[in-house]
């Protein structure tokens, strides 16, 4: 007999039955056939600061503009699919070639999830491998910091507001082990989120463990963008997108995501294997 948790649990996950299931069947984007000016995707054009996260329940691609947002932080358990959203998003930003070719800067504390993201092999890399230790994720962040202070000076000699050159996304994973513990490192954090956006550079961070330890306020409210992917507790949903629907996600990649302007979209993130990022990468440098 099922139990009453067991019970609620299927008839939450109901809501999300008919939330079509895109693993095997999407084909992974070669980024070779993106024209400099836009990136093409399944018949959809639309900005180069804006990455694929996948498809909504509808079918339709759901996209999100970076630079708009202008952070974004993604939480999800782990086998919830955020590793492969994380790659779907770096993907699809670096999809887009010609002079408004992005950046990427990456720290990987558990060096894991970007150590195929070298600049041997991925063009686009800002530093010619990820931060790893915390020395280098201190000195990658004051040179980031030094950056977006010298776009300043720039946009004030030229009288402009905001950055109209080359973006630069920090991609972080995982961000509890960054933060805990180190409080120079988040004060760097919470810097570069509250300055970034008019310079072009956007935080996009993930954690497995959504807690007021890991996500303090100040670094949540600069973050306006939240990606939730199944979790462990009605708390740690709550924490991410400010209710408990995240435990409700069944499958892995299911997500909800809450937009800056307050806007709610439930989908399916796009799944990347380690063989399809070698094969988008090494596309890259042919």
């Amino acid at each position: 007999m099922m139990n009453t948790g067991s019970m609620k649990r299927a008839i939450s996950c109901s809501k999300y039955k008919n939330m079509p299931l895109f693993r095997k069947t999407y084909k992974t984007p070669d980024p070779r056939r993106f024209p400099s000016d836009s990136l093409v995707h399944a018949g959809v054009s639309y900005g180069p600061d804006t990455a694929l996260l996948g498809y909504t329940q509808a079918g339709d691609p759901l996209l999100l503009r970076v630079a708009a947002q202008p952070h974004v932080l993604i939480a999800g358990a782990s086998g919830s699919g955020k590793s492969s959203l994380m790659h779907a998003i770096i993907l699809s930003l670096a999809a887009v070639s010609g002079h408004t070719r992005p950046q990427f800067a990456f720290i990987d504390v558990k060096r894991v999830e970007f150590s195929l993201y070298t600049s041997a092999r991925f063009p686009m890399a800002l530093y010619p491998r990820p931060a790893c230790d915390l020395s280098d994720i201190r000195s990658k962040l004051t040179d980031l910091s030094k950056i977006i202070g010298n776009r300043y000076k720039l946009m004030e000699k030229k009288n402009i507001a905001l950055w109209n050159g080359q973006k630069i996304y920090i991609v972080i994973d995982e961000l509890a082990d960054l933060v805990i513990g180190h409080k120079d490192i988040l004060a760097d954090l919470v810097h570069i989120c509250q300055i970034g956006r008019a310079a072009g550079v956007h935080v996009i961070a993930a954690t497995q463990v959504p807690s007021r330890a890991t996500i303090p306020t100040l670094l949540q409210v600069n973050m306006p963008a939240h990606i939730a992917l199944r979790v462990s507790s009605p708390i740690e949903s709550r924490i991410i997108i400010g209710d408990a629907a995240a435990t409700d996600l069944c499958k892995p990649g299911d997500l909800i995501l809450d937009t800056a302007d307050g806007s709610r979209t439930i989908g399916h993130a796009d799944y990347y294997t380690r063989n399809d990022i070698a094969r988008v990468l090494a596309s890259m440098t042919n």
